[in-house]
C-alpha cells in the first residue's frame, strides 16, 4: 500500500506491484482467512471452555461458601495455569513423577467437571429466586454449602466407581454358524493414564472368564515408558487379537506394536485372519470418516463364515453392514466418562454405548475399560464386554 510523504511515481511503482501481488496471491489469500479465522475461533472456543470448567467452578463455589471471599491475582493464576501445566509436563518430560503430577492435573479437572454438573442447576435456581426476589435464600443460609457438599460427595463416587471394571455380559444368537464361541472386549484402556496395576487385574479378570478370544479395540496404551506393562499379555493362553487406536498414534506406534508381537498378540493391522468358522477382520483406526469403507475395500469378508470387524471409533457401521459383517466391536466413545461430558460425545457419536442393530449386522460400543485424563467415572463405568456367540 503507498504511504504519505512518498512522491507520486513511487505511489504508482508500489500501487502496480501491490496490484500484481494482488492478481497473482488472490487465490491463495481467502483459503489463508479462513484457516485463521478457524483458527482463531478454535481458539476462542478452548478458552472459553477452559474457563467455564477450569476456573468457574472453584471460584464460584469458594465464594458460595466463604464470606467476602475473591481471588487474588497469585490465586487467580494459580488456578488458570496449574493444572494446564501439570498436565502437560508428562508430554515433555516422560516419566514416573511428571506422570503422577500429569494424573493429578487431570483429575482436578475432573472435579471442576462435576462442579459444573453440579453448579448448571444451583445457578438456574438462583436465577430464577433472584427474578423475584428471593434469591438470599439460597446465599443466607446454609444452602449455599449445598453445591460444595454435592461436589465432594458425587467427585468421591466418581473416583472409587473408576477403579473396578464390570463384566457386561452380551449374547448374540447366530442361528447355529457358529459352535459356541465366548469373546472378551478390551477397550480404552489407556495404560499410562491408568497405573499398570489397574491393567494387571483387569488381564486377571480375563483369566478368570476363560473366554476363547481376547479382542482389543484400541487405546490399549498411551505413553510409550509404559510398554513393559504389556508383559502381562503373554500370560493369556487364549489368542489375543488387537487394532490401533488414535492414542497410540498419539503416543508412537512402533514401540508399542514391536512389544504386542513380542508377547504373542495378533495384530490386526487392514488384514483378515480366519478361526475355525469366524473371520476376524481389523482396519486401523483413522480420522476420516470413510476409513472403514475404504478399508472394507481392500479387504474379503467371507460370506460363509460370522465375521467380526474390530475397529477404534463407532463409525462407518453403515459400511460395515453393506460389505456383510456380522457384528463390528468399537469403543472409544467411553460413553463420555463424566455427566455432562456424555450429551456432548453423543453430538459427535450417536451410537455411544451399547448394542445397536442394521439389518442382520449388529454393533457393539464399549464403555471403555479404563479411562483417560481424570481417573473418574460419572454416569458411566469401566467395563470388560463378554460376548457370547451362539
Amino acid at each position: 500500500m503507498p504511504q504519505s510523504g512518498i512522491d507520486n511515481v513511487g505511489e504508482a511503482a508500489a500501487a502496480a506491484a501491490a496490484s500484481a501481488a494482488a492478481a497473482t496471491s488472490t487465490p491463495a489469500q481467502p483459503e489463508r482467512r479462513r484457516r485463521r479465522r478457524r483458527r482463531g475461533f478454535g481458539l476462542l472456543t478452548f478458552t472459553a471452555i477452559y474457563l467455564v470448567v477450569l476456573v468457574y467452578p472453584p471460584i464460584r463455589i469458594a465464594g458460595l461458601v466463604l464470606e467476602n471471599w475473591s481471588p487474588g491475582p497469585l490465586e487467580l493464576l494459580a488456578i488458570i495455569v496449574l493444572p494446564l501445566l501439570g498436565r502437560t509436563l508428562h508430554d515433555y518430560w516422560p516419566g514416573l513423577v511428571t506422570r503422577r503430577i500429569s494424573v493429578i492435573a487431570t483429575t482436578w479437572l475432573g472435579i471442576c467437571f462435576v462442579g459444573v454438573a453440579v453448579l448448571v442447576p444451583f445457578e438456574i435456581t438462583y436465577l430464577a429466586l433472584w427474578s423475584v426476589g428471593s434469591s438470599s435464600v439460597l446465599t443466607d443460609t446454609g444452602a449455599a454449602w449445598i453445591p460444595l457438599v454435592l461436589l465432594v460427595g458425587l467427585s468421591c463416587y466418581a473416583l472409587f466407581n473408576a477403579l473396578h471394571a464390570r463384566v457386561k455380559n452380551v449374547r448374540i444368537d447366530t442361528h447355529g454358524r457358529v459352535k459356541p464361541t465366548r469373546l472378551a472386549q478390551i477397550s480404552d484402556a489407556h495404560l499410562g493414564s491408568r497405573e499398570p496395576n489397574y491393567f494387571k487385574r483387569v488381564i486377571r479378570r480375563i483369566k478368570d472368564l476363560a473366554p476363547d478370544y481376547l479382542l482389543i479395540t484400541g487405546d490399549l496404551i498411551d505413553s510409550t515408558d509404559v510398554v513393559h506393562h504389556l508383559d502381562c499379555l503373554g500370560e493369556l493362553d487364549m489368542p489375543v487379537y488387537y487394532v490401533t487406536g488414535n492414542h497410540e498414534r498419539y503416543a508412537g506406534l512402533d514401540p508399542i506394536l514391536a512389544k504386542l508381537e513380542s508377547v504373542g498378540v495378533q495384530l490386526l493391522r487392514n488384514r483378515t485372519e480366519t478361526r475355525d468358522d469366524i473371520q476376524f477382520i481389523g482396519i486401523d483406526d483413522a480420522e476420516a470418516r470413510d476409513t472403514v469403507r475404504n478399508g472394507l475395500a481392500s479387504l474379503d469378508v467371507d460370506p460363509d463364515r460370522f465375521s467380526i470387524l474390530l475397529y477404534h471409533r463407532p463409525d462407518g457401521f453403515e459400511d460395515a453392514a453393506e460389505a456383510g459383517v456380522d457384528l463390528m466391536l468399537s469403543g472409544h466413545t467411553h460413553n463420555g466418562q463424566i455427566v455432562p461430558f456424555n450429551l456432548f460425545v453423543k453430538r459427535m457419536y450417536p451410537r455411544i454405548k451399547g448394542m445397536y442393530t442394521l439389518g442382520d449386522a449388529r454393533l457393539h460400543v464399549s464403555a471403555g475399560t479404563g479411562t483417560w485424563g481424570p481417573v473418574m467415572r460419572l454416569g458411566s463405568y469401566c467395563e470388560i464386554t463378554l460376548v457370547e456367540l451362539t
